[in-house]
Formats: structure tokens, C-alpha cells, sequence
């Protein structure tokens, strides 16, 4: 009766461990799905709402700080462009730097799961979640781009994406994330 016992308190053990470890790989960290929400709702302000000092200007560009902290990321920016052609601004969050390819290339895909998994409060109150497709990376290819985006009814967020990016450079493998309005590869608006 007792090595039943404590068989039936091993399984339970195990099994509270084995839900908790099911819902880490289902679910984006809270931290990080609210971070991403807050530069995503700004994203109608033209991400003025969360812009913070002006770290350079270059031409028709300035770079600001980021007052939004995300998860893991090794530093955000904010660029605005002030040309006459285009006055829309970006986000851009370095989250991993490495010489080891396949750290890198782990970190990218883990970035992308977490992007796919995070619910946003929209503005009525709702929620809503990426779509997108994986780009495998490769070692060959030194270069991975994933992006995704939204399937709304608000015109503002037509053009809208986050980018995943795995580059090789000079010093070893780079993982960024871009949020900001990208057009639509062969659409009518795209330029060529």
C-alpha cells in the first residue's frame, strides 16, 4: 500500500511539473506580451507615445531611446525618418548577439514562437495574435527574415509587420526584431 503511495505522489509530482513545463512552451511570458503590446498600440502614434531621449540624427533620421522595456532584448531603438517621402518610424530591438551559429539560430526561432504565441489587447478590448510563416535558417545563407503581422480591420495596421531577423556581420551572429510598416511585396503601393 505505501510503494502505491508514493507511486500515485511520484506521477502527481510529475505530472504538476510536466503541466507547468506544457505551459511555458504554449504561452509568451506576460512581460514580454506586454511589452510588445504597448509599442504595437503606439504604433497609430507613430510610436511618439513611447519615444525617449534623441540618441543621433543623420540626414532625414533621428534615433531615440525606447521607454518600453523588452524582455530580453540587449537594447531597443526608435527611428524616425523625416523625409518627404516617408515620415513613418520604426522599433528595433537587438535581442541576441553571438559568434556560435546555432545559439543564434535557437534564439531566433525560440523569438518567433514567442511572437506567434503573444496576445495583444486591441483598442476594443480584444485579443489578437501574429500570423506569419518560419524562414528556416542556414548557415550557408548567413542571413533569416520572418515576418509577421495581423489580419484586422484597421486600415492603420494594413502594412504593419515585426520582422525577425537572424545576420551574420563582422562579429558573429545578430537576432533583431523590427516592428514597423513594411508594404506588401507585388502590391499596387510597393515600389519598385
Amino acid at each position: 500500500m505505501r510503494n502505491m503511495l508514493l507511486s500515485i505522489l511520484g506521477m502527481i509530482l510529475i505530472a504538476n511539473q510536466s503541466f507547468g513545463q506544457f505551459y511555458k512552451v504554449v504561452s509568451s511570458s506576460p512581460e514580454f506580451s506586454d511589452a510588445i503590446s504597448k509599442i504595437v498600440i503606439d504604433f497609430r502614434f507613430n510610436f511618439k507615445n513611447i519615444q525617449g531621449e534623441q540618441i543621433a540624427k543623420q540626414g532625414s533620421s533621428e534615433t531615440y531611446s525606447c521607454n518600453v522595456v523588452i524582455p530580453g532584448a540587449i537594447e531597443t531603438f526608435i527611428f524616425q525618418y523625416n523625409s518627404k517621402v516617408d515620415t513613418t518610424a520604426s522599433v528595433q530591438a537587438i535581442m541576441f548577439k553571438s559568434d556560435d551559429y546555432k545559439s543564434a539560430a535557437k534564439k531566433y526561432t525560440e523569438l518567433f514562437k514567442m511572437l506567434k504565441r503573444t496576445q495583444i489587447r486591441w483598442i476594443d478590448k480584444s485579443y489578437v495574435s501574429f500570423k506569419g510563416d518560419f524562414q528556416k535558417p542556414s548557415e550557408e545563407i548567413r542571413f533569416a527574415s520572418s515576418t509577421l503581422g495581423f489580419d484586422l480591420n484597421d486600415e492603420r495596421y494594413d502594412n504593419f509587420t515585426v520582422d525577425v531577423e537572424m545576420v551574420s556581420n563582422y562579429s558573429g551572429w545578430m537576432v533583431n526584431m523590427n516592428l514597423q510598416t513594411k508594404k506588401k511585396d507585388f502590391s499596387k503601393d510597393a515600389d519598385y
